[in-house]
């Protein structure tokens, strides 16, 4: 997966090096993260507080993850993909559970 100020997302096969699809109308990707099954991607945008789902066999995007106050920064996948990892400005850390959509803790920092 590529993002950029491009306002799009590339999914490439990297055997061949072939873009497979393109996704979205998107701002300014500051992080991407693909599940571990290959099957979901969560990006960020610069100035942006949501996480945006993605179904990669259907090419669409899911429900918005939302929850943080400023923008999002990071996000990772947990090893079996339940989970997701948010980090933004606003000093804070959200475990996501993926399932439900909802965060699962909150963390504060200093």
């Amino acid at each position: 997966m590529t993002g950029s100020a491009g306002r799009k997302i590339h999914v490439w096969e990297v055997a061949s090096g072939r873009e497979k699809k393109t996704l979205g109308e998107v701002g300014g990707i500051s992080s991407l993260a693909l599940s571990p099954d290959g099957r979901l991607l969560a990006t960020t945008e610069f100035w942006h507080r949501v996480i945006r789902l993605w179904d990669l066999e259907e090419g669409k995007e899911l429900q918005p993850l939302q929850g943080h106050e400023t923008m999002v920064w990071q996000v990772a996948f947990s090893p079996d993909g339940e989970l997701l990892g948010s980090v933004s400005s606003d000093q804070r850390v959200l475990l996501w559970q993926i399932q439900s959509r909802r965060p699962l803790k909150r963390l504060k920092g200093k």
